[in-house]
C-alpha cells in the first residue's frame, strides 16, 4: 500500500476537522477530542511534521467516531418481544 504525500495528509486533517465541527455545530454531537488533543498540532499548520499530522489524523478519526457511536447508541432503543396471550 502507498503512503499518503503530505498535502493528501493535510487535506483529510482539514476536512476532518470540519466534520467535527460540522457535528457539533449543526447536529448537536458532542466531539470529546481528547486523544486529538494530544496530538499538538492543528489541520492548518502545514509546516509542522508529517508524522504528527498523522498522528493526528487517526486520533481525530477516533474521537469523531466514538462521537457517533454514543450518539446513536443514545437514539437506538432495544426492540423487546412481546409475548402473546
Amino acid at each position: 500500500m502507498r503512503r499518503m504525500i503530505k498535502d493528501e495528509l493535510l487535506h483529510i486533517h482539514q476536512l476532518l476537522d470540519e466534520i467535527s465541527s460540522h457535528l457539533e455545530e449543526e447536529r448537536n454531537v458532542q466531539v470529546e477530542e481528547d486523544e486529538y488533543a494530544d496530538a499538538l498540532v492543528g489541520p492548518y499548520e502545514v509546516f509542522e511534521n508529517k508524522q504528527k499530522h498523522e498522528d493526528a489524523v487517526i486520533a481525530l478519526h477516533r474521537d469523531i467516531d466514538s462521537a457517533i457511536e454514543e450518539t446513536v447508541e443514545e437514539t437506538v432503543t432495544p426492540v423487546t418481544t412481546q409475548e402473546t396471550v
